[in-house]
């Protein structure tokens, strides 16, 4: 058992919000990678696809404004 870990490798994973959906939202979720990126505290940026529907579900409900 390795005694000293080292972290080799951070991937960042998110999904841009679509600006036409929120585009303040975007905006600043923009400046904030950007940011990420150039402190260099990821390796890899995985982009995943953005969903604009709420889910509900038994620890996910909707509140009064459909979020």
């Amino acid at each position: 058992m390795d005694r000293n870990p080292v972290l080799d490798r951070v991937v960042y994973c998110t999904a841009f919000i679509d600006g036409q959906i929120n585009e303040a939202a975007r905006r600043k979720q923009g400046v904030y990678v950007r940011a990420l990126r150039a402190h260099g505290s990821f390796d890899h940026l995985e982009k995943g696809k953005f969903v604009a529907r709420t889910r509900s579900g038994f620890l996910a409900r909707a509140d009064s404004q459909g979020q």
